[in-house]
């Protein structure tokens, strides 16, 4: 019986040993995402990015100094830069904010 009691402070100890933290199995303290593939030739006709690329903004676009949004044409939803969906969704294109607005499209709700 005195192994059976000796097994459990041994147990404790190991625990407060590792701080009871679950240890990651990669190497490394941080785990970055891939980046993302480059986006030539991966545009759709209507200038949407396919399989999570990133559009490239057209070089002619002038929005007055501020950046374009890209909108989403099924969702009529427009994402800001930083936005995960900025450039990224399937039937979308870039536009002014201004001209978004006016033709319809809303900010996302992030």
């Amino acid at each position: 019986m005195t192994l059976k009691y000796a097994v459990v402070p041994l147990l404790l100890l190991s625990l407060v040993a590792c701080g009871g933290e679950k240890k990651s199995s990669r190497t490394g303290t941080a785990i970055t995402p891939a980046p993302y593939a480059s986006s030539a030739g991966m545009q759709s006709s209507n200038g949407a990015a396919a399989s999570g690329a990133m559009a490239p903004v057209p070089a002619g676009m002038d929005c007055g100094g501020t950046q374009p949004v890209w909108v989403n044409e099924r969702s009529h939803v427009f994402h800001l830069a930083g936005d995960p969906y900025y450039g990224r969704t399937k039937h979308g294109k870039y536009m002014c904010e201004s001209d978004a607005s006016k033709a319809g499209y809303h900010g996302s709700r992030k």
